[in-house]
Formats: structure tokens, C-alpha cells, sequence
């Protein structure tokens, strides 16, 4: 019997999962994996903290090195843009000239693209976008002249670069419609932020945005839409991502918020899979559809993903986790709480060290901690059972004895 062909498609965490787990669990056919950058799988959250601030230098920032996939017998396909995927030919289509690749199964790990901000300037000189290894060396040598530094948007991207830029000594503004991280966390939470990062000495507008960048050659100042104007040297634009589904949109694949895929990572179509940022996945614990855009989430999804594409395996239903560091607040989210009726505080945000839960209808859904990774960790117990807020605000109980 003819050995089988494996093709994936990107070449970020999940990607990069997905192959060490076929060769781990004993595929031994070809292994191909595709992707659009010159560089091999990396660590990508590095890319708005550590490499950005010069702490690490590129290779270490990869997965592996090249000569990792060699000795697994990993094909790597880079700097090839894939146009389509064909269902009925079972083949990837390529930008450009040349022949289709064919394969047996294939996985999507594509990830999703920055949002882009439709106002005049963005296609000045020193304004950023941060998704790439080669976005984050353009920037991080810019920050090596410590300019004045805008950043429009206040999720994980945008807060978690006006943090590194401040840490190597730059000047910056952060606008956006929300306190920093509002949008994720909610106002108890972004108002929490909002004061550490005022703490640190950055300019943070809140309910406003960018009208326009101007300047001549590259970017000398940025004019506001509530009539402000701001001179600086550089901008990063950090307003959320978008699915990459383009290379499946006139496919047989459920492509709504993502490609949909079942608690296996299968899609619609019998021979391809998708895992990571790109995946609507269906959730058999929350009986619902999530797509969860964090590095934990497409590790672990790939690992399912690529035992699926052999044969039958264990559901992906995990309990969603993720993190965030700036400066020197390290916070783990877990759980999952789209809207919350209690918000109960234990702890000192003020001295940087705090737990918030996420309840409905007296039920924790969610806890989120800063600088309390065992509190975090123990607290999964709590999740999905009614619990009183006398005893999740009280912080000397400690949560591994609350009953419940």
C-alpha cells in the first residue's frame, strides 16, 4: 500500500504541533508543511515582548531549527503563497506558476491577519503592523532609536507592545476606544490596567482613534478623531486580527467566523482538518462554537487535529486558557465568560497581585489572576459551580479549600 501524503498549511504553533505529533504518533508517509514567510515555525508571542525588545534574537525564537525538520522528515515548503485549496482535487494551488501539490488529508493552520485601519497615511514610513518575525525586525530596530511612539488599540497586541516600547525607554501614546484590555476582560478589569499603564508613564486616551497619519517622507504626526494632535516617529497598529479563510472561501468548507470545524478538528470536507487561530471549533463543554485566537489553544487543538487526521481520537474540549505579560504583570485567564452578571475582586491590584471571577447567576465562569499562577491554576475547580462571593473575595481562605 502506497504511503500517504500529509499537508500543512501554514507554518506557525499549530503547524509546527501538528507535525511533531504525526511523526510522534507513528505517520510515516510524507509530511509536507507549507508556508508563506522565509522563516520556519517560531514562537510568536514573542514577537510583541521579548524579541521585540532585543531580549532574544531571531533563532531563538524558532521552534527548532532547520535542521530539526530534516532529521524528522518534514518537508518545509517557505516563501510559497498558497492560492486555494482544492476539495475535489484534493490539492494545494499555488500564487503564480506551477503545479498543484497533491496530498491525502491536509490540515489548515493559517492563522488570521492583522485588521487593517482604512484612514489616509498607512502607507507612510513608519507605520507598523505586527504579525511577522520580518514585522517585529522592522520594528524593534525602529524602537532601538527610542522614538515617539503611537500604538492605536488597546487589546493583547496593542497593550503588550506600548509595554515593551516603554520598557526600552521610548515615549508612547496608546489610544483606543476601551481601557486596555476591556474589550477581553471587561471594565473592572480594563480600569485595572488602565492604571498600570499610566503607572508606567504612558499617554493612554481612551474613546478615541486615528483620523489620519500624516507627513512627508514617513510618519511625523497623527491627528486624532476627537480633534487631537499627536507628533511622532512611529506607529503601531494593533486593532485585532481577522481569519485567513481566503485560500477555502469558494470551497465546500464552512468558512462563517472562521473555518468550522467539529470537536475533531474536522471540516465539512472529509480530507481536510483546521486547527489554530483559523478554526471555529465546536465545543462539546459550552455546546457552542468557539474561536479562540491564543497560542495555548492552537498548541493544543493541533495535537487533536493531527491524531484525528490518522484515525479516531479524543474530542477537543478544553477549558480555554490564555496569558498575557506587561511589564511585570503576568496574567493567566481561564475559562470562558462571553457576559458575567459579578465580578468579584480578592486581592491588592493596586500592589500588582489580584484574582477577579467571572460569575452568572451565582456560577463562576471564568478567573482571571495577575501574579497568581497557583491561585489561577487552583481555581479551575471552582469553574461551572455556584460559589458564594463572600468566598471568593475573602483572599486569606485560600481557594484550594473552598467548597463547592
Amino acid at each position: 500500500m502506497a504511503k500517504q501524503t500529509f499537508a500543512i498549511i501554514g507554518a506557525g504553533v499549530a503547524a509546527a504541533t501538528a507535525a511533531d505529533t504525526l511523526r510522534s504518533s507513528g505517520f510515516d508517509g510524507r509530511l509536507v508543511m507549507i508556508g508563506k514567510e522565509s522563516d520556519p515555525p517560531y514562537n510568536r508571542p514573542t514577537l510583541s515582548k521579548e524579541r521585540l525588545r532585543g531580549e532574544i534574537s531571531d533563532d531563538q525564537a524558532l521552534f527548532h531549527p532547520f535542521e530539526y525538520y530534516k532529521s524528522k522528515d518534514i518537508e518545509l515548503l517557505l516563501e510559497r503563497e498558497v492560492q486555494r485549496v482544492s476539495v475535489a482535487e484534493n490539492a494545494v494551488h499555488f500564487a503564480g506558476d506551477g503545479a498543484p501539490f497533491r496530498f491525502d488529508r491536509a490540515l489548515i493552520a493559517v492563522g488570521a491577519r492583522p485588521r487593517r485601519v482604512n484612514v489616509p497615511g498607512t502607507e507612510l514610513e513608519g507605520v507598523y503592523y505586527l504579525r511577522s518575525l520580518a514585522d517585529c525586525r522592522k520594528l524593534s530596530e525602529a524602537l532601538e532609536r527610542r522614538p515617539r511612539i503611537l500604538v492605536l488599540g488597546t487589546g493583547f497586541i496593542g497593550c503588550e507592545v506600548a509595554a515593551s516600547a516603554k520598557t526600552v525607554g521610548c515615549d508612547v501614546t496608546v489610544v483606543g476606544s476601551k481601557a486596555p484590555l476591556a474589550h477581553a476582560l471587561g471594565p473592572e478589569a480594563g480600569e485595572i490596567y488602565l492604571g498600570y499603564h499610566r503607572g508606567q508613564g504612558l499617554d493612554v486616551r481612551i474613546g478615541t482613534s486615528v483620523a489620519r497619519f500624516e507627513g512627508q517622507d514617513r510618519l511625523e504626526r497623527v491627528h486624532l478623531t476627537d480633534g487631537g494632535t499627536l507628533d511622532c516617529d512611529a506607529a503601531v497598529i494593533g486593532i485585532g486580527v481577522e481569519p485567513s479563510i481566503e485560500i477555502v472561501r469558494n470551497e465546500p468548507v464552512d468558512t462563517s467566523d472562521g473555518i468550522l470545524v467539529d470537536e475533531f478538528c474536522k471540516t465539512t470536507a472529509p480530507s481536510i482538518f483546521a486547527a489554530g487561530d483559523v478554526a471555529s471549533s465546536w465545543s462539546p463543554r459550552y455546546d457552542r462554537r468557539l474561536r479562540v485566537e491564543h497560542f495555548d489553544n492552537a498548541q493544543h487543538q493541533a495535537v487533536v487535529a493531527a491524531k484525528a487526521m490518522l484515525g479516531p481520537t479524543d474530542p477537543y474540549n478544553p477549558i480555554p486558557t490564555f496569558w498575557s505579560d506587561q511589564y511585570t504583570y503576568r496574567l493567566q485567564y481561564r475559562g470562558y465568560s462571553p457576559a458575567w452578571d459579578a465580578f468579584e475582586l480578592r486581592g491588592k491590584p493596586s500592589e500588582g497581585s489580584f484574582s477577579a471571577f467571572y460569575l452568572n447567576d451565582g456560577v463562576v465562569q471564568a478567573v482571571c489572576s495577575v501574579n497568581r499562577y497557583k491561585e489561577n491554576y487552583a481555581a479551575r475547580r471552582l469553574l461551572g459551580k455556584r460559589v458564594a462571593a463572600s468566598l471568593l473575595k475573602d483572599d486569606s481562605a485560600d481557594v484550594k479549600e473552598i467548597e463547592v
